[in-house]
């Protein structure tokens, strides 16, 4: 049988010349149809030539790569060069923040934000993200979207099943998040809970967009988001950390508080894993972390709160919210919103580095995200196209950008000098540090207490607290590890002395009076600590510097208050030696119970397995909360259940426009 011969082709995909140049389509014969129909030469181009000269195009354009990264790399080389040489100069004290221009001149590559598998990651200039900084079209700008986010199971995750609770607590596993919600009635209290006891001092959420959130997905609890639901119950934790008398607690949700911050902090953790947040973190369930550990601190093993804050951070910078959102081409709302979480963010930060007697992560040369601007929630609107500007007066925003300009200045001040060096800030001589707090608290004055009545309760708690924090930080400048009380003016030590007396005598007013028994519990905590050690030492080394009636009557108070409520034992430790070496010639019967017992003052430790709510303070909610059985007493100073005091101060406003309860809801869960 005679054998049939095909013609022969090419490598597919290849097209004659001819037609090539008339773009037309090829049969790939030879010759090809079209010639053959036009009795033209079929000619293929050659093969090994057009791969060579592919390769060298190639290999030109890697070069043209190579060579725009040098170039940034020598500017990034010049920059850095001369800002050494400028930090050899005359320095001037913690003049150069975020906020200034000067800074962002300093970065040619300020990274962007861009689209993975649906979700939203920060690349900064990096060498891999560099290589593609020319390809426009793969990095393109991100409108987040402010409904409530939807949930895209991972598929590695699918593939590689872990723990789903990134808190490792086992039991959580088989929990079915819906039964862990409260009941209508009862969330409409937390939520009115939250409204005037948390969101004035932690500003992070803008509220009548997550009030039309909220109670959209409460009518629909099976088809909440886990991200938006890891949210609600972290509102619903922050909610129940506020009211700290248990009876309280039962009168106003009908539960007991332990079980209430057990069963909500079980639902932040699942929500959490569930939402697959260490992977695909979203701001909201940043959010939800940020209040979760905010609130969760009050009374929280400081470790595991030291520890968390650090993967936060991580997380917070991996979407970006370390950059300012002007760079990133967000949205003003957004912009708002993401400005708002990284300072509540770089807060914690400075808190829990002070509490674990740690340095902060955050460093000023990551980061150049801007203060969040001093405006109500009812001047901010999803759809707004132009971005806000401050506002000339008081608003909701006061306590938080009083927490953020108090906590920024005293990074600067109260670490140590690893610390200092490590953020490139000049060691400062005690003469130039104490101009600089002068010169801050002017500035306060002129930027917020200027337009604060002090007949307004959270005006005044905003300046007192502000105030007493920065007494604090002078307190730094004489510990006796840095300054012998010797070298100290009289007149310098004898201020010190009558300040640390009114720090202590101001906190236990604060912690005891019904005008700010609402707001106390965020700044609760060890504020009062450093002013009664400064003075016990004092009073042993110094005595006569000392008024010392007074003195005496403000540490007694301070004992009485916290010896049965302590968290930590290793500074309570502290404290009581020195209250011992102080109080050998002190004849009270407080001291001299100390003397007499050693065990005396022993505070009552709570266990781990109780941190994960303590019921420690009798913290009310004000009197604009219409439950009369709550009411705060003045019992609470004679029984001691007070709550910790913490140097966190935050944002408020004292006439809120608060969204309406009869708000209506439609099928669109926000706006």
């Amino acid at each position: 049988m005679q054998e049939t011969h095909l013609p022969p082709r090419t490598a597919p995909g290849r097209s004659c010349v001819a037609c090539k140049r008339r773009k037309i389509r090829c049969n790939r014969e030879e010759p090809c149809s079209y010639c053959t129909k036009l009795g033209l030469q079929c000619a293929y181009p050659n093969a090994k030539q057009s791969e060579k000269e592919r390769c060298t195009d190639d290999v030109m354009s890697r070069l043209q790569r190579i060579e725009l990264l040098l170039e940034r790399l020598d500017a990034k080389a010049s920059i850095s060069g001369s800002t050494s040489a400028q930090s050899t100069g005359d320095a001037t004290p913690l003049d150069h923040g975020p906020l200034e221009d000067t800074y962002n001149s300093h970065r040619t590559n300020n990274g962007k934000l861009v689209l993975e598998e649906g979700d939203e990651r920060f690349v900064s200039g990096s060498f891999w993200a560099d290589l593609d900084a020319t390809e426009e079209k793969d990095v393109r700008p991100v409108e987040p979207n402010i409904s409530i986010p939807e949930y895209i199971p991972s598929v590695i995750a699918n593939v590689f099943p872990g723990p789903r609770n990134v808190f490792l607590r086992s039991e959580t596993e088989a929990k079915d998040l819906h039964q862990l919600h409260p009941s209508g009635g009862v969330l409409l209290s937390l939520w009115q809970v939250f409204v005037e006891g948390v969101d004035p001092v932690l500003k992070i959420l803008h509220i009548p967009v997550t009030q039309r959130q909220l109670f959209w997905a409460s009518q629909h609890l099976t088809e909440i988001p886990p991200a938006f639901e890891s949210l609600m119950f972290a509102i619903y934790f922050a909610a129940v950390t506020t009211v700290q008398r248990p009876t309280c607690c039962l009168d106003l949700f009908q539960e007991d508080r332990q079980t209430l911050l057990r069963r909500y902090r079980l639902g932040v953790e699942e929500a959490l894993a569930k939402a697959n947040f260490m992977s695909r973190p979203n701001v909201t369930t940043i959010q939800a972390l940020t209040m979760f550990l905010i609130c969760a601190r009050v009374s929280t093993d400081k470790g595991y709160i030291w520890s968390m804050v650090g993967l936060l951070i991580r997380l917070a910078m991996k979407l970006g919210l370390h950059r300012d959102p002007a760079e990133l081409r967000i949205s003003p709302f957004m912009s708002e919103m993401r400005r708002r979480l990284w300072w509540q963010i770089y807060v914690l930060d400075i808190r829990t580095a002070e509490d674990s007697d740690m340095d902060p992560f955050i460093c000023d040369h990551i980061y150049n995200t801007h203060f969040p601007t001093n405006i109500n929630d009812a001047d901010l609107d999803t759809d707004m196209k132009h971005a806000v500007t401050n506002a000339q007066h008081r608003t909701e925003m006061l306590f938080t950008l009083l927490r953020v300009e108090v906590s920024y200045a005293a990074q600067k001040i109260v670490f140590s000098s690893n610390s200092a060096a490590g953020q490139k800030h000049p060691r400062l001589s005690l003469k130039v540090t104490n101009k600089f707090l002068q010169e801050f608290v002017a500035n306060l004055q002129d930027k917020y207490f200027k337009y604060c009545d002090p007949q307004v309760p959270i005006c005044f708690l905003a300046e007192t607290a502000t105030r007493m924090i920065v007494t604090k930080m002078k307190l730094t400048l004489y510990h006796p590890a840095q300054k012998s009380h010797s070298d100290v003016p009289t007149e310098t030590l004898q201020d010190l002395v009558v300040q640390s007396i009114e720090i202590i005598e101001g906190v236990h007013i604060l912690r005891t009076h019904d005008k700010y028994a609402r707001w106390v519990w965020l700044f609760e905590k060890y504020v009062d600590w450093d002013a009664v050690a400064f003075l016990l030492n004092i009073i042993s080394v110094v005595p006569s510097s000392v008024p010392l009636e007074r003195a005496w009557d403000a540490i007694d108070v301070f004992f009485l208050d916290w010896k049965d409520r302590v968290t930590d034992s290793e500074r309570w430790r502290r404290l009581e030696g020195l209250l011992m070496k102080a109080s050998v010639s002190r004849s009270t019967p407080f001291c001299m119970l100390l003397r007499s017992d050693g065990d005396a003052l022993a505070p009552t430790m709570k266990s781990h397995a109780d941190y994960v709510g303590l019921d420690t303070a009798p913290l009310m909610l004000g009197p604009e909360v219409d439950v009369p059985p709550c009411h705060t007493t003045n019992e609470s100073a004679a029984t001691g259940e007070q709550s910790h005091i913490d140097w966190n101060f935050d944002n408020f406003l004292l006439a809120q426009d608060m969204p309406s309860w009869a708000m209506a809801v439609d099928g669109d869960p926000l706006l």
